[in-house]
């Protein structure tokens, strides 16, 4: 079918364009199967068209057309559309270079429609993509969670039998998981595929793990991170670098249960890269000691993700902890 979705008119003459809507193609084969091999269709006397045209002629004769001539709009070999130019009380031959302006214009239509069509198909594959990228997110989330539920589970058995090394390396353990599904889980939820607003993060992941480890709520964990947002290769290192060093406080920190407090803070510098803060108020290193040779799976592992964030560490000790850990803007 074909439609008429733009007219002029010239002053005087009613408007066409509901006549000519919703056409089918095929009663007008004479015209349509020139105009699909590319030529323009001109038609100087109505009444001297040839009997195949009939159909055409009965629409050109009830719109009082005297002349005309349909120029195609061709995309990649194929006619889309067509303009066309009538004339109503007087008889015209339109010119080679008439006919050349129209297929002029037919060519910035068909490029215009094109491009259209391009960003419409481009915007469909976005989404679709989009919608595959929130299910494996969500998908992984929910693998991770059925290892965190697994390995809950386990430590149940463990302590029953009285392990606390094997329990305290399960819950470490469940951290990790948990701190990697919480990312995967915000990802899902957020209109941002690519960031994390890594405040929303820490706010859902801090409280879990200090009820893990601190039954009797005697530690307060303050977060302070100004609605910062990273992306998903920095994010999950950098989460899992919290994930270890508030656990190794909420471990360590604090063996003769006073009440505590732990901070965690990322805010962006004057050279537009990220510092990490983690710090606790709790007994601090021994004397000299060097935290990268402490032993612990913990703290080599946050070396190693920092070194996967290209990460400059530092380490103050004193009253407490506290690790500053600078690495590149997103």
């Amino acid at each position: 079918h074909m439609s008429n979705t733009h007219e002029w008119c010239s002053p005087g003459f009613a408007p066409h364009i509901h006549q000519l809507q919703g056409l089918p193609v095929e009663e007008f084969a004479y015209s349509m199967d020139r105009m699909r091999r590319g030529e323009a269709f001109q038609v100087l006397r109505v009444d001297d068209l040839p009997a195949e045209a009939q159909r055409e002629k009965l629409e050109f004769r009830s719109a009082g057309i005297q002349s005309l001539i349909n120029v195609p709009i061709m995309a990649k070999g194929d006619m889309i559309g067509f303009l066309g130019f009538e004339a109503v009380h007087t008889r015209i031959a339109w010119s080679d270079d008439d006919i050349r302006l129209l297929r002029m214009i037919g060519e910035i239509l068909a490029n215009a429609l094109a491009s259209r069509s391009a960003e419409a198909q481009l915007e469909a594959s976005l989404r679709e993509k989009e919608v595959l990228l929130r299910e494996i997110h969500h998908r992984v989330k929910n693998n991770l969670q059925v290892i965190h539920s697994l390995l809950y589970l386990q430590s149940d058995a463990i302590r029953d039998r009285v392990d606390p090394l094997a329990l305290d390396a399960f819950r470490q353990s469940q951290g990790r998981i948990k701190s990697m599904a919480t990312i995967h889980d915000r990802l899902y939820r957020d209109n941002d595929l690519a960031n994390i607003d890594f405040d929303d993060y820490l706010h859902a992941l801090i409280p879990d793990l200090v009820r893990l480890y601190d039954g009797r709520a005697r530690i307060a964990a303050e977060i302070r991170t100004h609605g910062s947002r990273l992306g998903i290769d920095a994010a999950i290192p950098c989460g899992l670098v919290v994930n270890e060093l508030v656990t190794n406080s909420l471990t360590h920190a604090f063996p003769d249960a006073p009440p505590g407090r732990i901070e965690i803070g990322l805010a962006r510098t004057a050279d537009n890269r990220f510092e990490l803060m983690v710090a606790d108020d709790g007994i601090g290193f021994p004397p000299g000691e060097d935290w990268r040779n402490r032993r612990g799976l913990g703290l080599q592992l946050v070396s190693d993700l920092a070194a996967q964030l290209a990460a400059e560490v530092s380490f103050e000790a004193g009253t407490g902890t506290r690790f500053r850990i600078l690495f590149g803007g997103q």
